[in-house]
């Protein structure tokens, strides 16, 4: 016989992620861990010196690692490097065998299966913020009414025939508040806790839907402006709101505040107050309704929704209706006029 050389076969052994043992910590110390316990957890690579027993005695059995085991994901040993190093976390399940969890699945604290998790911040955070302290804060009553738009688009048809300005229902709606608050002074105010600060100019804030979030710009001594340029400076702020110019002093310091869904097709909203502000109002969508006329007959007109949102703790609800009465006369009957001399106004 001779001897067949065979030729030997090289193999490269392919590198896997180990189970790394599960660390945590023991709230009371073992007494010993059954057979079938250990074999459990050194198969799942768990520390049994960590393990808490309910058997006799305190010892250790499989109950306790499948409890264990229940609430603590299995990592293999890159992924527990990961943890340790980055502050990462493991899903409850990972893609490994068994629902190991692997190097690629760590994620941030606080990831939530089949979500996107951002960190609240930034100016979503102040918003955040804000909100909550405005309805913690004060006690807010919402007025809903409504006026008929008619004369507002008659009178907007007139100026552009007229080789004037465009101006928006929202900026006539701008000009009808300042007249408003003209008769009504005691809804341009900030709540102080025990003190009432009644503003003698209006500096009318403006809800503006930016790309970094809500925004209200304040347009200083709106009461001193005709329509054509309360109208520009209304534009101007919103513009600076969206293109990221606008300034954090043009965001503070306002006493009444105007906010408008309607072009969003919203028909009704309740308004949260801008503390220390006393009264907001909403301006929802144009809807067609019913309406009878003087003689009698029921016509059908657009209608523009109100919503006057108040801190009960500075106005009742009889005045704040009155306001909302002298602003619907308003645009029903005289849109775009300067508000009212009162006596003894220069």
């Amino acid at each position: 016989t001779s001897d067949t050389n065979v030729p030997a076969v090289e193999t490269t052994a392919q590198p896997q992620e180990t189970i790394a043992p599960i660390v945590g910590s023991a709230s009371a110390p073992s007494a010993g861990i059954s057979p079938r316990a250990r074999k459990k957890a050194m198969r799942a690579g768990v520390d049994a010196e960590i393990l808490v027993g309910t058997g006799p005695g305190g010892r250790v059995i499989e109950r306790d690692v499948d409890a264990f085991l229940a609430g603590t994901p299995r990592l293999s040993a890159t992924a527990r490097i990961r943890a340790q190093k980055d502050g990462l976390e493991a899903p409850s399940r990972g893609s490994g065998i068994a629902g190991m969890a692997l190097s690629s699945d760590m994620r941030q604290p606080g990831a939530i299966d089949g979500a996107d998790v951002e960190p609240v911040k930034g100016i979503r955070k102040l918003i955040a913020d804000r909100m909550m302290q405005s309805l913690q804060g004060t006690a807010q009553l919402t007025l809903h009414s409504s006026f008929d738009a008619t004369a507002c688009q008659q009178y907007r048809k007139k100026r552009l025939a007229d080789g004037e300005s465009k101006v928006s229902i929202n900026d006539l709606v701008a000009k009808a508040i300042l007249s408003a608050l003209k008769i009504h002074p005691e809804m341009n105010a900030h709540f102080l806790g025990d003190r009432l600060a009644v503003f003698h100019e209006v500096h009318l804030g403006i809800a503006v839907d930016s790309p970094r979030g809500l925004m209200v710009p304040v347009v200083e001594d709106a009461s001193k402006m005709s329509l054509e340029i309360l109208s520009s400076e209304i534009k101007k702020k919103a513009i600076a709101c969206r293109d990221g110019t606008i300034q954090p002093d043009d965001l503070s310091g306002g006493t009444f505040t105007l906010t408008n869904l309607g072009m969003l097709g919203v028909e009704n909203f309740t308004p949260v107050l801008n503390p220390p502000e006393i009264a907001i109002l909403g301006v929802g969508g144009i809807s067609v309704q019913p309406k009878r006329q003087p003689d009698g007959e029921v016509s059908f007109v657009d209608q523009i929704s109100l919503s006057l949102t108040i801190d009960h703790q500075a106005i009742d609800g009889a005045p704040a209706a009155r306001f909302l009465q002298t602003f619907v006369n308003h645009l029903e009957t005289h849109p775009g006029e300067n508000p009212p001399k009162i006596e003894g106004e220069e």
